[in-house]
């Protein structure tokens, strides 16, 4: 598709390059200060410093919700589609439960079956539809077609059982996980912690405190998507191995869960440390845990 520069905004910078890797040169443009080679999916609302705009041939392009890495997406997973034109202006769902129509935007999955589900919507904008995978969608070629007030707009992508994507809550990649600490070993004494706190307006990492004298047990439940179908998940916080006792859907559509724990004592002190799930063997992308 073509877009034109927007009224009152000059290209700063031009960079040519095959951005949504279907082979095919695409032109986009910078118009403010941006580093070019952190442009994914040409949206100025994708990963990266700046606002990027498409000038020509960008197909769009769907990515896991939670790790916006490359490549295939699950069944049942949450799913960002990055394009031109996708919708009028960006609408929100605020209902009680998703739809499969937001803002005159509708998004169908056709699988390599050939059966075609409407996929509900949690965001649409011009440049990003937030949306899930239907349930059901058989792993092979997809076509994913938007329709926007009578315009259609197409992409193929592929579809997996498993495509592992932890949620991170700051640009920094805190992971999106919520504390549950065992004191002094009790079931009957639970207390659920932050891992985050707001400064200054943004989301910082509180640092997660292992207990006093190795007394308390600390585990996370982790938020994720692509991973319910695993047959076995694991875990590693700096390259330490931590036990997995559940994995699963959670209440919230297309959003998985994933418990750990306890956290090992000899991590007290650590500081910034990677986070990384493993389902059958495909992992996650890393994310970032701080313990005092």
């Amino acid at each position: 598709p073509l877009q034109q520069l927007p009224v009152n905004q000059f290209a700063t910078s031009v960079a040519i390059g095959d951005f949504d890797g279907n082979g095919t040169p695409d032109i986009v443009f910078a118009v403010f200060p941006v580093n070019l080679s952190d442009i994914s999916g040409g949206s100025d609302e994708s990963p990266g410093p700046g606002s990027a705009e498409v000038l020509i041939n960008l197909d769009p392009r769907t990515v896991n919700a939670a790790s916006f890495a490359k490549g295939a997406v699950a069944s049942d997973s949450i799913a960002a589609m990055f394009g031109v034109g996708l919708a009028a202006k960006p609408v929100a769902n605020t209902a009680a439960t998703l739809g499969t129509t937001l803002g005159g935007v509708t998004l169908n999955v056709q699988d390599s079956t050939g059966t075609s589900r409407p996929a509900p919507l949690f965001y649409v904008s011009p440049k990003q539809i937030n949306f899930a995978i239907p349930a059901g969608t058989a792993p092979g070629t997809a076509t994913l077609t938007v329709n926007n007030a009578g315009a259609t707009i197409t992409a193929t992508e592929q579809i997996a059982t498993l495509a592992p994507g932890v949620f991170e809550l700051n640009s920094a990649g805190l992971v999106a996980a919520v504390v549950l600490r065992l004191k002094g070993g009790s079931t009957s004494n639970e207390d659920m912690e932050k891992i985050y706190q707001v400064s200054a307006g943004k989301i910082v990492a509180l640092p997660l405190d292992l207990g006093l004298a190795n007394s308390d047990q600390v585990y996370l439940e982790i938020f994720g998507t692509g991973i319910r179908d695993a047959k076995t998940v694991t875990a590693t916080i700096a390259g330490t191995a931590v036990p997995v006792h559940f994995h699963g859907a959670s209440s919230d559509v297309g959003e998985d869960q994933v418990n750990i724990g306890p956290l090992p004592a000899s991590l007290a002190g650590a500081g910034s440390v990677s986070l990384v799930l493993t389902a059958d063997g495909i992992m996650s992308n890393p994310t970032l845990l701080v313990l005092k």
